[in-house]
């Protein structure tokens, strides 16, 4: 229950614990709670009714670095580091990119203090050579905060490690960090098991928050408030970096006050897979089953992406058993009415995998490669399983850049990438509802392309056509337009604007001009 008393909000947690936050500070009313429940954990749930596209909270992060990378980094700005174009720190030593970053060390200050204060002094010559230490630096950012910033330190060392569910001896990697610290850098007093902790809360909570400038690096960040939301197959927020390397948590659909605020934690293009797919990928990397409502629904609240042929109906209606385990471990059946056919899980998912992986070989292949990839798919999966609609992505991907560029590609190819953006847009609506990430890229590609075919004259710029392509750029930029500064996301937004303002110049029923050159800009 949730009430208000004065400037506190308070909220009884199924614990008996009892939390009580400022409810304001400022004028920014806080629109989340920190809950504790036996089942997970810690977990945030809204304070006040949220509404879709609504920011529930900013959050800065406790450390940022590279991400694990072993090759030689600038520690202040992330550029890759060349062989006779380096400087060192004035205090530690460390190789960094130019003289700038050494007067302004910026993030590099931490580990710096750590070495200055032991006596510590590098002299690495060979750029090219693999350094073990790079992957280290995360970790000491975080060790730090222990005798330095005790509020956010205490925020870190309640996060999840999952070093209980890694049984298997520690890595060689993990053993070199440990040495660096501990021997190399004589930082004896964080212990064996702290590094291996710390090493454990990155692995399972930091985000990749961007990229350097050169976009050879991605920057990786850990924040102390968006590491405790959980995750669901259906989340109602998305957190994303913006110009200053803080994570905004926006609601994508209406959160009711009382109900736990969730993200997904996949990269938005897998948020349309099936249960076959997710439940490997959240336990192979977060150790955990989701039991969200699609997770508990072997039909995929209707969207049947996970069903496959039905060997003695011909239909697409074989479907997983009930649960959340793994789809191995449990008879497939049939959904159709006069069919009762049930079928091994352990063949149907030797099938699966083998299918996926075939796939995964196959990333880089060619528009017509993945046609005929989709062709010998469809027997067997349909026209809707996961592994169907993802050869189709990539076919929109590959329709309007390189040697099928908009300027040179078949009408029909055309129609056919604006057909699948539609068939991706209704799965969107059935299983990522709301203002999410996946919804902005459907849109952008379906506006691109609806340009396209206007501009070429295969279709009549209307009012509908218009209206049609206008709402699908606004979407790209409600969504994204907060995004960081030179993200991918963010340079579709600026490409949505000025076809936008294309769209405003024209009359109804005129032909658009072809914006190619900005298409290729932006592609």
């Amino acid at each position: 229950m949730i009430d208000k008393s004065g400037d506190i909000i308070s909220t009884t947690l199924s614990t008996s614990l009892t939390l009580s936050l400022p409810s304001a500070v400022g004028r920014h009313v806080t629109k989340y709670l920190v809950r504790y429940e036996d089942r997970c954990g810690r977990l945030l749930v809204a304070a006040t009714d949220i509404r879709a596209g609504e920011q529930v909270f900013s959050d800065i992060a406790a450390a940022t670095g590279p991400d694990n990378n072993p090759r030689p980094v600038c520690l202040v700005c992330c550029a890759r580091l060349v062989r006779g174009h380096v400087v060192t720190c004035h205090s530690c030593g460390w190789p960094l990119c130019s003289a700038a970053c050494r007067e302004n060390i910026g993030p590099h200050h931490r580990e710096c203090e750590l070495f200055r204060n032991h006596g510590i002094k590098f002299d690495i010559n060979d750029m090219k050579t693999t350094c073990p230490s790079y992957n280290a630096i995360m970790v000491l950012r975080l060790l730090w905060l222990k005798d330095n910033d005790q509020e956010t330190w205490e925020k870190i060392d309640m996060l999840m490690d999952h070093r209980e569910d890694n049984a298997q001896e520690t890595t060689n990697a993990e053993e070199r960090v440990i040495t660096f610290i501990r021997v190399f850098c004589r930082l004896s007093q964080f212990s064996r098991d702290l590094v291996l902790r710390v090493i454990g809360i990155i692995d399972t909570n930091s985000y990749i928050i961007g990229e350097n400038k050169n976009k050879n690096v991605d920057i990786q960040g850990l924040f102390p408030t968006c590491s405790i939301i959980n995750h669901s197959c259906q989340a109602n927020t998305v957190c994303f970096a913006t110009d200053d390397f803080r994570f905004i948590c926006r609601a994508v659909a209406d959160i009711p006050r009382g109900a736990e605020i969730t993200t997904n934690y996949l990269y938005y293009q897998y948020h349309s897979f099936g249960n076959t797919y997710r439940v490997s990928e959240l336990q192979d990397y977060w150790h955990f089953t989701c039991t969200c409502a699609r997770c508990a629904d072997p039909g995929e609240l209707g969207a049947g992406v996970d069903r496959v042929l039905c060997s003695a109906c011909g239909q697409h209606t074989l479907t997983p058993g009930h649960g959340p385990w793994h789809y191995s471990a449990s008879p497939w059946s049939c959904h159709t009415r006069h069919c009762s056919n049930t079928e091994p899980g352990s063949e149907i998912a030797t099938r699966i995998d083998e299918t996926w992986n075939f796939l995964q070989e196959n990333v880089w292949t060619n528009l017509s490669g993945q046609i005929s990839i989709l062709e010998s798919l469809l027997p067997f999966y349909g026209d809707r399983h996961y592994d169907v609609m993802e050869v189709k992505r990539r076919m929109i991907e590959l329709i309007g850049v390189d040697d099928h560029s908009y300027d040179i590609v078949d009408e029909g190819i055309l129609e056919k990438k604006l057909v699948y953006c539609k068939e991706h847009l209704k799965l969107c609506d059935i299983l990522t509802p709301g203002l999410t990430e996946y919804r902005a890229y459907l849109s952008f590609h379906y506006a691109e392309t609806l340009h396209a075919m206007m501009s070429r004259g295969f279709m009549k710029s209307d009012p509908e056509a218009l209206a049609s392509l206008e709402d699908h750029l606004d979407t790209v930029i409600r969504i994204w337009s907060d995004y960081r500064q030179g993200s991918l996301e963010r340079e579709k937004v600026e490409l949505a604007e000025i076809l936008k303002q294309e769209i405003n110049s024209q009359l109804p029923g005129s032909t658009i001009s072809c914006t190619e050159n900005a298409v290729r800009n932006f592609a």
